[in-house]
This record gives structure tokens, sequence and C-alpha cells, in this order.
């Protein structure tokens, strides 16, 4: 598709400003920062109360911050090393995009799966809202490449400015939506819509961001760069794997983690006979173990 046939795509209201390459960046990136940010709401307030209306305990809530940070990190490194032999920067993220619009979908189908479905939110919760953090590092790369430096203040101030907006009102929508219903499975209900929103905004978002112009880079940079490919993944994985301070925190994060899964075990045995002893020892104990875990983590990257 032309950006002739994307002027005529959009409403008469928009094509003053799709005429003009400066307006139409403007344009382009506030819409994207106006998605971007109702998925980012959502996933703010409506992780926990998702998880605690299907019955998690206070152990498994307190993981809802840890998962995501799990993905990020197991997928950062690998994320840049094959975003930086693409040929275009604008690759990744719409790839990226597209597969967490497929993964709000089942996001948003977790609580109909039964007595599993626990753990297909901690799944689709790494591939949603950790996969994000891996789109915003990608998505900086992509900014800098498309717009001239002395346009980038005024472009990324217009997309904040319509960011703040939805996420202010974002959660009092869909507050007001959960407080009309009277049960769990109501306010699910509210959640699983704004779940499926979620996933058709990031696809919206993917093709808005594939209609950005992007400058042609120089014959030698392109010469270096490679197809995404098989042997370009296997490349990233085996690059990061050698990493050693990458190496050493993710074993060390994957250990803590199941050992916070068996305190939780623990401490729920012990919730049926001092019923409030859990919550607070529970998460006194995951704190130090992710506080040991990023001091580690701090320790390996100063070597």
């Amino acid at each position: 598709m032309s950006h002739r046939d994307t002027i005529r795509f959009f409403p008469a209201f928009f094509r003053r400003y799709m005429a003009d390459p400066r307006q139409r960046m403007l344009l382009y990136f506030g819409l994207e920062g106006i998605l971007l940010q109702f998925i980012t709401s959502v996933n703010s307030f409506g992780n926990n109360l998702y998880a605690t209306n299907m019955g998690a305990t206070d152990t498994q809530i307190g993981l809802i911050q840890m998962v995501p940070n799990l993905a990020a990190v197991a997928l950062l490194l690998p994320a840049g090393v094959v975003g930086g032999r693409l040929r275009s920067s604008k690759t990744l993220p719409v790839i990226l995009l597209c597969f967490m619009g497929i993964m709000y979908f089942f996001y948003g189908t977790v609580p109909i799966m039964g007595q599993y479905r626990m753990g297909f939110f901690y799944v689709f919760l790494g591939m949603t809202a950790g996969v994000l953090a891996i789109y915003n590092a990608q998505w900086q790369t992509f900014f800098g490449d498309v717009t001239y430096p002395g346009e980038r203040n005024t472009i990324y101030t217009f997309r904040n400015r319509f960011m703040f907006v939805i996420g202010t009102i974002t959660p009092l929508f869909c507050g007001i939506a959960m407080s009309a219903m009277g049960d769990a499975e109501g306010k699910l209900f509210v959640l699983r819509i704004f779940y499926y929103l979620s996933g058709g905004f990031v696809f919206l978002q993917a093709f808005i961001l594939s209609r950005i112009p992007e400058e042609k880079k120089e014959q030698a940079e392109e010469e270096k760069k490679e197809k995404l490919s098989p042997r370009a993944l296997l490349g990233a994985v085996r690059e990061a794997a050698a990493y050693k301070p990458f190496r050493s925190f993710f074993i060390l994060i994957l250990f803590l983690s199941e050992l916070a899964l068996g305190l939780d075990h623990v401490v729920s045995g012990r919730s049926a006979v001092y019923e409030n002893d859990g919550s607070p020892s529970q998460y006194f104990q995951c704190g130090l173990l992710r506080g040991a875990a990023f001091r580690h983590w701090l320790f390996c990257s100063a070597q």
C-alpha cells in the first residue's frame, strides 16, 4: 500500500496532516503512542486484578512483577543482537507487535482454561507484558532511524501528550465498568474485553508502524546487515549464551523463582494453622530473593 492509498484510508480530517511529511510523522507517532499507552495502562492496573479475581495467592500475585522481568531478561539481549543484524530497524518491532497481538487474545482467554489457568496466566503474561519491554527497547532504535535530530523533541513531545491523556482515562473507564459487576466472574469479563481490545490495538499499532517511512541506509551499512532467518536467530541465542554475566544471572533467577514457588507452598500450609502469619513473611522472603538476584547481576556486570 502506497502513501497515497494510506491518505485515502484516513478520514478527511486527517488528510491535511497526511499530505505534509512532517505532519504525517506527527500523526503516525501520535496514534502509535495512544495505542501503546492503552496497552500499557491495561497491563499496569489489570494484571493484578486479573489474577486476584481468578483466586491467586499472595505469592502468585507477587510473581506478577517478576515474570515479565524474567521474560525481558531472557529475550532482551537476543532481540538486540537480531535487531542489529536486520537491514530495517522497523522489522523487529512490527514482528514483536504481531506476536503480542496473538498472545493478548490467548491472555484474554485464560479464565476459561480450567484448573491450569494460573499456569497459562504466567505464560501469556510473559509473552505480553514481557515482550512489551523488548518492543519499547527496539522502538527507541527505530525512532532514532526514522526521525531527524531537529524534529525528535517535537514528535516525542506530541506523542507523550496523547499518552498522558490515555493513561489517565483508561484505568478510570475500566474501574467504572468493573464496579458495575457484582461478582468475580463479571469483573473477569470486563478485564477480558480490555485484553481483547489490547490485542486488536496491537495489530493496529503494527500497521501504523509499518506505514512510517524509513530513510535508505548507506550501501556499505546495508551489506553488513542480513535478513531475519533461523541462522540469525541461532547466532543471537549463542551470543547471548556466551555472555557470562547474562548466563549466570539468568540461571540464578530461575533458581530463585523455583525457590519462591516452594516458599509459597510452605507458607500456604502454615497459613492453615496461622492465618495471619503467611503474607508478611511471604513478601519479605520473596523480596530478599529478588534483591539477592539483582545484587548478583550488578556484581557480574562489574567484572
